[in-house]
């Protein structure tokens, strides 16, 4: 009695051809799976160098921003300290100014109480240091208005008195400005720093 095996060995070649199969499958899954994850890789790499570079970059401009702000902090302290300092100096400058007039009136003071009396033998000497301390004025920028023989303006003076003209001059200039009593100044820019001190003519002799 022979046995059929055919079924048997059918049935092994079967087994084998789905094993090949599922290898083959599993080769490709393999296959896939590894260029998938080696394009997600390249992609994550990419991705970290980009969002290296821009954590760089923005690190970058901050520290450029934070070296701009402690410069201009800097300066702005350093524009301040000019700020007090040319305050400081126009207020030094102002005092001296200051003091240089008020020298100025004791000078002219003093002269006209001279030209009052007999003993003038000072005044030649007194008269030139009025004139210095003019012309240190002058260095400063700072000018005495000329008021003396024009018409009172009371913007730049104020008047002390009057007195009556001489009859014999000749009359041209209506309130005219016969004397100074205290001297008047202006700054370069034309502003003024006092009115001037005036005596002038009476005009019911006109």
């Amino acid at each position: 009695m022979s046995l059929n095996l055919s079924w048997l060995f059918g049935k092994k070649d079967k087994e084998k051809k789905l094993d090949d199969v599922m290898r083959e499958q599993l080769t490709q899954f393999k296959g896939d799976f590894k260029a998938e994850f080696d394009e997600f890789r390249q992609q994550l790499t990419k991705m970290t160098r980009l969002q290296y570079k821009s954590r760089q970059e923005t690190q970058s401009a901050l520290e450029q921003l934070s070296e701009e702000l402690r410069s201009l902090e800097q300066k702005t302290i350093e524009n301040q300290v000019k700020s007090e300092t040319l305050s400081d100096l126009l207020r030094q400058r102002k005092h001296l100014v200051g003091a240089i007039i008020s020298q100025l009136d004791d000078v002219d003071v003093v002269c006209a109480g001279m030209q009052e009396g007999t003993d003038d033998e000072w005044l030649p000497l007194l008269q030139q240091w009025s004139e210095k301390i003019i012309t240190t004025l002058s260095e400063l920028d700072i000018k005495e208005i000329d008021v003396v023989g024009k018409t009172f303006e009371p913007q730049s003076a104020d008047s002390m008195g009057t007195i009556s003209r001489i009859l014999s001059k000749q009359i041209d200039i209506p309130y005219e400005v016969a004397s100074v009593v205290k001297r008047g100044f202006i700054d370069r820019d034309g502003v003024l720093l006092r009115k001037a001190q005036v005596i002038t003519y009476k005009e019911d002799q006109i």
